[in-house]
């Protein structure tokens, strides 16, 4: 189910450079120049085939053809017009660049697909949407069902441009509307553009298992519950098209609008069948009627409408071709973002090779020391580019975190600060600004800095990663307080929320509150289903049956990394010091390095370490 939180801050930034001057002078006075002579640097090396089109809100590259890549760019424009001619005022513009990278064929998309917790590649992956604190990425291939790529991506840029139009959103309403918009596409006939086809396979499912319980999509729990089932998930991304289907064009386009009155009382703090009857004038039982009829209609209209919104000329726009340095400093930060780590290294050092002077190539080279192990090294390649380049923002949030991680915590709030100096819409330095500010027992600063995270996303994940990152630093308060935030903004039946729990019960133990801690583990095992893993690690925690019995229920890397994991800890907090080593060592030597868990371990394990040489 994708659990790689600590992820989310372990992101790329990119700083696409524009076409180097191919001439330059440098001084008469040069060794090799004599007198009255002026030596003429040769031309910069230009890429035989990565190529770039630029616009104002949207950059397109790739080692796509010349027609390939007006193509994705042409169909990204008609997308966000289309948008900006359905929803009016409409924030489109991001503060973060958005590049659109467009590959040859398969073999080179291939190289940067996402990859799993072991590093493996995920093949089932045929375009995605990534961001980081800089960069928006769309990727996708030139070749193979262009219309069911371009279905991934609108998907994921439509979460996007919601997320930056909306503080939140019930689950229903983000996967439906994003469904529902994925399908787009322009110059449909004479011109026009066509919204509501349904995606593969929605209707056949709805039409197979009939529509389930209103009630269920429409709570934070029932949905995140249905989400994470694999027997009812495809039943809910149906259901939860289909709804926003009904509400956009059915019943003669009546609804319309209906889902804005719905989430703004919501935001009033109405009770969500209040809020569905003031919003829709029906009661959930009439709406279930409604939208079972609607589904069985054996044809479902679409939306035929004319934009009439002015995008690029994309077929006048330059071409440019990428320096050589600057391709594949592209594609490494690509294959850094989706953790291929050792190739991104790779390309990196032939970047430094041929442009010493890159200043990107710099800092996700220092992204890679860090991963590596060598944070020393990573932390004196920022300290120096900050020095001579202060004002850059991605290198001053980076060598925040590197210091934080280095236990530098009063050099990491002023590099945090720099970066929040330089940029105060950036979450990601806000956040910074927290942890160090939380390492540093500065908790007025840290609430703080995270009160403003949530004025601009009010994103449950937020929550989420401090937990982790409250217990990496030893915050036990702060780890119980975000992981209660954090249940009772995305659902005790949401898929991360029973994982969270368990951190939250870790340190409500060691705070001494056994009874607290009880409770929390009882609520999670029976939000879960019976005999689920997750019930398992729960009942452990109880104290219901052993360690090894919960070894032995473990039938994956990810769940003995868990299972080691949470007995070793466990066995910590109990102070059975000897018994909590061999399971922490085991998952530093042998556990799933992208879980929750892995991160969890290791700071238990340099806990007792620390005490152990002290």
């Amino acid at each position: 189910m994708g659990r790689c939180f600590t992820r989310r801050f372990g992101r790329a930034c990119i700083l696409l450079a524009g076409v180097l001057t191919l001439y330059q002078s440098v001084d008469a006075g040069s060794p090799n120049s004599g007198p009255g002579q002026q030596i003429i640097d040769p031309p910069v090396a230009l890429s035989k085939d990565w190529k770039r089109l630029r616009t104002n809100d949207v950059n397109v590259v790739g080692n796509a053809s010349e027609g390939e890549l007006r193509t994705a760019l042409k169909q990204i424009e008609d997308f966000r017009a289309g948008l900006v001619a359905l929803f009016p005022g409409i924030k489109m513009t991001s503060r973060r660049a958005t590049t659109m990278v467009v590959l040859k064929d398969f073999n080179t998309f291939r190289n940067f697909q996402p990859r799993d917790e072991r590093g493996r590649r995920r093949e089932n992956v045929g375009g995605y949407f990534t961001t980081t604190p800089t960069m928006n990425y769309m990727v996708l291939g030139a070749f193979g069902d262009r219309d069911a790529t371009l279905e991934v991506v609108f998907h994921e840029y439509t979460h996007f441009i919601l997320q930056q139009n909306f503080r939140s959103l019930p689950l229903w309403v983000n996967e439906g509307t994003a469904d529902f918009y994925s399908t787009f596409r322009s110059n449909y006939k004479d011109g026009k553009s066509l919204v509501g086809t349904p995606p593969t396979g929605r209707l056949a499912t709805l039409r197979d298992r009939g529509v389930m319980s209103l009630d269920r999509i429409l709570t934070n729990e029932g949905s995140s519950t249905a989400y994470r089932d694999p027997d009812t998930v495809h039943l809910f991304y149906a259901q939860s098209w289909a709804f926003v289907h009904y509400l956009q064009l059915g019943n003669n386009g009546k609804r319309r609008g209906q889902i804005s009155a719905y989430l703004a009382a919501l935001d009033q703090g109405m009770p969500i069948e209040q809020a569905f009857f003031a919003a829709f004038g029906v009661t959930l039982a009439q709406m279930q009627n409604e939208l079972g009829l609607y589904v069985r209609q054996p044809i479902l209209q679409a939306f035929l409408f004319s934009p009439k919104i002015a995008t690029a000329d994309v077929a006048t726009l330059a071409v440019d071709r990428l320096t050589q340095s600057d391709a594949a400093y592209v594609q490494a930060d690509l294959l850094l973002q989706m953790g291929a780590t050792e190739d991104a290294e790779r390309l990196l050092t032939n970047v430094l090779a041929i442009d010493p002077s890159h200043v990107g190539a710099k800092i996700a080279l220092a992204r890679v020391r860090g991963r590596q192990d060598r944070r020393d090294e990573a932390i004196a390649a920022l300290e120096g580019l900050t020095a001579a380049n202060p004002a850059t923002f991605s290198a001053q949030l980076y060598l925040a975190g590197m210091l934080r991680a280095a236990r530098r915590y009063e050099a990491a709030m002023r590099a945090a600060e720099r970066a929040v100096a330089l940029d105060r819409e950036s979450t990601y330095a806000w956040y910074e600004l927290n942890l160090s500010a939380l390492a540093s027992g500065r908790d007025k600063e840290a609430n703080e800095a995270l009160a403003q995270i949530i004025a601009r996303d009010s994103s449950p994940a937020w929550y989420q990663s401090q937990t982790y990152d409250a217990y990496a630093l030893g915050r036990d308060e702060a780890v119980v307080r975000s992981a209660t935030a954090y249940i009772r903004s995305a659902g005790q039946g949401n898929e991360a929320s029973p994982y969270v729990g368990y951190a939250a019960a870790l340190a409500t133990m060691r705070l001494g509150r056994q009874a607290e801690a009880a409770a929390v583990l009882k609520k999670i095992e029976e939000s879960t289903p019976l005999g689920s893993w997750q019930s398992l690690i729960a009942q452990f925690l109880q104290g219901q049956f052993s360690g090894e019995k919960l070894l032995d229920k473990a039938k994956s890397d990810g769940e003995r990394t868990e299972a080691h994991a949470y007995i070793g800890v466990l066995n910590a907090i109990q102070g059975k010091q000897a018994d909590a080593l061999v399971h922490l060592r085991w998952v530093k030597e042998r556990g799933v390095k992208g879980y929750v868990e892995y991160r969890m371990a290791i700071a238990e394990l340099e806990r007792l370490e620390a005490a152990k040489a002290r």
